[in-house]
């Protein structure tokens, strides 16, 4: 949650950016946020104390740009969801932090995000993949959402449509169904 939303004071769409920079930091870094911390004292770090995540050496600089920009703690100094997927539509691609646990696993030759693996994967091979999705799917709700922020939220119901079939897929496949980003 957004510094903000922490210490009960007025909020809007920007607090959603925060928390956008939080989910994006998680899916780029496989790291949970504040590790160690219970919800009582990530409320006093980040709603009190001012403390923000780390970003992992080797993050696209982009990207850690972006991430930053997300995590001002003046909500005016947020960047819309219009400038996020801005920057997102302006990527070649989301790769995994080095030496984080998004990075990790696959051998050589797993085929990368990009490449896919042609049963809807995105390899392991640094690219952005959790255990249960593949990068395609994660950048691809991610943008959903983004979009579905930027325009008023009047896309959601599309985008649950979407995640709906995704695991409904997954189900079949075999795979464990993930909890809906919106």
């Amino acid at each position: 949650m957004a510094p903000e939303v922490l210490r009960n004071e007025l909020s809007d769409e920007r607090a959603d950016v925060y928390s956008f920079g939080v989910v994006l930091y998680e899916l780029l870094t496989g790291l949970e946020p504040w590790a160690g911390l219970n919800p009582m004292q990530v409320v006093g770090a980040v709603g009190f104390a001012g403390q923000q995540l780390q970003l992992p050496a080797g993050l696209d600089p982009a990207v850690a740009r972006l991430l930053e920009a997300c995590w001002a703690p003046m909500p005016e100094h947020r960047p819309s969801f219009a400038h996020v997927l801005e920057v997102l539509r302006g990527l070649k691609e989301l790769r995994a932090a080095p030496g984080t646990p998004a990075s990790a696993g696959g051998a050589a030759g797993t085929p990368t995000a990009a490449e896919g693996d042609g049963n809807g994967g995105g390899g392991r091979d640094g690219a952005l993949a959790g255990p249960q999705q593949s990068l395609p799917a994660q950048a691809a709700a991610l943008a959903a959402a983004a979009r579905a922020a930027a325009a008023g939220n009047k896309a959601l119901p599309l985008l649950q449509q979407q995640q709906s079939s995704q695991q409904t897929q997954q189900q079949q496949q075999g795979q464990p169904s993930l909890v809906p980003l919106l």
